[in-house]
């Protein structure tokens, strides 16, 4: 789920889900805490607590491959929060989770969330 290297100051860090629905848009999220909130009206769980960003800037939200992956290059620099951008700093775990368009029958569309990947920076 979480690729490159886990240093901070080396800003070398993807996220990558896989087994999504081909061609659905979804969105990663980031977190300092871990949650537990089912999803009402959709399927899943957001498994973030507290301050939860959203990958939401230009480019970030995007469809799945054919293969259902969906790849994102994150700047450790500039990890979004409600309300600003947080850089990571050595020693922080940060939980990151993607929420995903889904079509699940007989419901239909539907919303669902991966599972998470919890990293330590170093």
């Amino acid at each position: 789920f979480a690729e490159g290297r886990a240093v901070a100051s080396s800003n070398d860090f993807a996220l990558r889900a896989d087994r999504l629905p081909p061609g659905q848009f979804g969105l990663f999220l980031a977190s300092q805490q871990r949650g537990f909130a089912p999803m009402t009206g959709g399927s899943g769980t957001l498994c973030l607590g507290g301050a939860i960003g959203r990958f939401n800037g230009a480019g970030q939200i995007q469809a799945s491959s054919t293969e259902g992956t969906l790849d994102l290059d994150v700047d450790l620099t500039a990890v979004p929060q409600p309300a600003s951008f947080a850089a990571v700093q050595p020693g922080e775990t940060w939980v990151f989770q993607l929420w995903h368009r889904d079509v699940v029958a007989p419901v239909g569309a539907t919303s669902q969330f991966t599972g998470v990947a919890a990293v330590r920076f170093e």
